[in-house]
């Protein structure tokens, strides 16, 4: 499988192309990305990262939200990837007034193939801004104390993580959430197979 790495600055980057290894995996900058970017891919993972938000730099993010929006291969987004997509859905962001970081106590509150045999989970999440409220094209899949960490597209395949699958992946249960997402991945490109027959 192709997986589409869109680097947001990331300080867990190495952690992130470990957690698919196995597949082909190829590693943007964001600075880089086209809209014709995922053609040859049959995923895309937005890192988390940045030293400046999603908000007040939308122009500076046009092109990673337009492959969001046009995406037709299941999305993955964590952290500040996940902002990115809950901002491009007309979500609202909240600013923290300190760094939210350390393990987390996660509750799955919607059922969804991500969190196939998952249930609550500590997740690491190192973040200054929290989705304060989603917009209309999204779900809530799961919280913890310090809010949303978990929203999916209601008709796409596009999914955003506040928290860092790939930190502490087993005990934080980012190997689960990993391999079920790379499930989503197979089950849409056998979907799309059928459709083309």
């Amino acid at each position: 499988m192709n997986i589409l790495i869109i680097d947001n600055g990331s300080s867990h980057i190495d952690g992130l192309e470990a957690a698919f290894r196995g597949h082909d995996v190829i590693v943007k900058p964001f600075s880089d990305v086209d809209l014709d970017i995922e053609k040859p891919c049959d995923a895309i993972v937005l890192s988390g990262g940045h030293g400046f938000p999603v908000i007040g730099n939308e122009n500076r993010l046009a092109p990673e939200t337009e492959i969001v929006k046009r995406a037709t291969v299941p999305v993955l987004g964590i952290c500040y990837g996940c902002e990115l997509i809950a901002r491009a859905y007309g979500s609202t962001l909240e600013q923290l007034e300190k760094k939210e970081e350390g393990v987390a106590k996660v509750r799955v509150i919607q059922d969804d193939p991500i969190f196939n045999r998952i249930d609550n989970f500590n997740a690491y999440e190192g973040h200054r801004w929290a989705i304060k409220k989603v917009g209309a094209d999204l779900n809530v899949l799961a919280e913890s104390e310090s809010g949303i960490e978990a929203i999916k597209h209601k008709s796409k395949l596009v999914y955003g993580v506040q928290f860092h699958p790939e930190v502490f992946k087993k005990e934080a249960a980012g190997t689960a959430l990993i391999r079920n997402f790379l499930s989503i991945c197979r089950e849409s490109e056998v979907s799309k197979a059928y459709a083309r027959q």
